[in-house]
């Protein structure tokens, strides 16, 4: 988050409550306008959807923040890291969404390879049920 707020004040755009909160706040899993808006509520910060909506907007025109789609089509927001590429598995019962540890370069030569091709980005996500729903232990 340090390094999202310095390249922000570094763009010339100044380090608001609310742009410092909604970035503290995707720290966690990727969340929808609505979660970061509840996340903020709950933490004391007084903020409407339209400053969430513009915030975000501003964070990911400057790349600080991704935009990603999954299988219920809501928008998700997270703050990209200096880590590398990372993939998502999606509980399709409660919507949950979180990380999935994949070593996918080797997926990505095979592609190229086969298919003559050079992969510039790619999304990749696991939907399924999480331990939540199904009542199983990890």
């Amino acid at each position: 988050m340090d390094k999202a707020l310095i390249q922000l004040k570094q763009a010339g755009y100044k380090i608001t409550v609310a742009r410092r909160e909604i970035l503290s706040a995707l720290s966690c899993p990727p969340l929808t306008v609505q979660e970061i808006a509840e996340r903020l509520k709950e933490s004391g910060v007084k903020v409407d959807l339209v400053t969430v909506y513009r915030t975000l907007d501003l964070l990911t025109s400057l790349g600080l923040v991704r935009k990603a789609l999954f299988h219920d089509t809501t928008a998700r927001y997270e703050v990209v890291t200096d880590q590398e590429h990372h993939h998502h598995v999606v509980c399709e019962q409660c919507g949950v969404v979180a990380r999935a540890p994949l070593d996918d370069i080797h997926l990505i030569e095979l592609v190229e390879q086969q298919a003559n091709f050079r992969v510039r980005r790619h999304t990749f996500e696991f939907f399924g049920t999480c331990t939540n729903c199904t009542g199983e232990s990890q």
